[in-house]
This record gives structure tokens, C-alpha cells and sequence, in this order.
């Protein structure tokens, strides 16, 4: 799963295929809707820059575009976190049926689109 390193910690093994996902923002916080899991997690800026890449860039090009804007440990940690994520099958698609997976999730997506939609 991990093959680059970094220092002494190991990093995404990217290009990945992402689940399908609304990146917002909302009081200055970031976050991503997994539309697929019909959830909303919290992101740093880093996270969100590593998603915007994640799907057309190895990790050593995403490493190399985004250590000129962030600090290696912060890059690091955020490919740590995206990896707990995946872990428990958040952002990243690990092979599963699609179809299936969205045919169950419909209820909670229609409720995750009520609830990201501000009202007015």
C-alpha cells in the first residue's frame, strides 16, 4: 500500500481513484463529502491540495508541487491521515462495486445533500 518515503515516514502509494467528492469550505475550515459513504470529514489545506492531485500524480510529483507551499511534516501528515481514512474506506475507492455501494447509501446521501446545502 505505502511506497515512498519521506524521512522516516511512508507515504500513499498514488495516483489513487477517489471516491466521488464535494470539497468545500465552510467558516475557513475545509472539508470533503464522501458522496459515496455520505460523509463529511475535516481536511487541512495540504489534504485538499493532495486530493485535487491524487488521481493524475504519483507521490513524488505531488511531494515535489507541494513542498515549495508546505513544510515536509505537514505533508507527511497529511498523507498519514488520508491513509487512516482509507482505512476505514473514506475518499478512496478500494475496489469496490459502485453500483452496489451507491444503490445502499442513496438515504444517506440525500440527507448528507440536505444537510451541506445552506439554507436560506
Amino acid at each position: 500500500m505505502y511506497r515512498y518515503n519521506m524521512g522516516t515516514k511512508n507515504m500513499f502509494d498514488f495516483p489513487k481513484t477517489l471516491h466521488q467528492l464535494h470539497l468545500f469550505e465552510a467558516d475557513g475550515i475545509s472539508y470533503a463529502a464522501d458522496i459515496e459513504r455520505a460523509r463529511v470529514v475535516e481536511l487541512s489545506a495540504v489534504m485538499v491540495d493532495i486530493l485535487k492531485l491524487a488521481e493524475t500524480q504519483t507521490s513524488e510529483v505531488i511531494v515535489q508541487m507541494l513542498k515549495t507551499s508546505y513544510m515536509e511534516d505537514d505533508i507527511s501528515e497529511a498523507f498519514e491521515r488520508l491513509a487512516a481514512f482509507e482505512k476505514t474506506g473514506l475518499l478512496f475507492n478500494r475496489g469496490e462495486n459502485l453500483k452496489e455501494t451507491l444503490a445502499v447509501e442513496n438515504e444517506r446521501r440525500k440527507l448528507l445533500a440536505v444537510c451541506i446545502m445552506p439554507f436560506e
